[in-house]
């Protein structure tokens, strides 16, 4: 999953207590998230997404998402 969280956050300005704070999670599981060690739930999403004015896809999106992965040719 590529997570734009962390990025999101500098440019506003929000320390990651702060947003912790703000979506009632603690500062280690946000960190988690932001690193991308574990997978929010659905209703994180939701949160960072109403707090960012954005849709839930601009913040967590997949991998492949747009990405043009191209298998190399089998040399058998």
């Amino acid at each position: 999953m590529k997570n734009v969280l962390k990025i999101k956050r500098w440019e506003h300005g929000i320390k990651q207590y702060e947003l912790a704070i703000l979506l009632g999670c603690s500062s280690t599981y946000l960190s988690m998230v932001e690193n991308s060690r574990i997978e929010p739930s659905e209703t994180f999403k939701e949160k960072v997404a109403e707090i960012f004015h954005l849709d839930i896809e601009q913040i967590f999106e997949p991998e492949n998402k747009n990405n043009n992965i191209k298998m190399p040719a089998c040399l058998c």
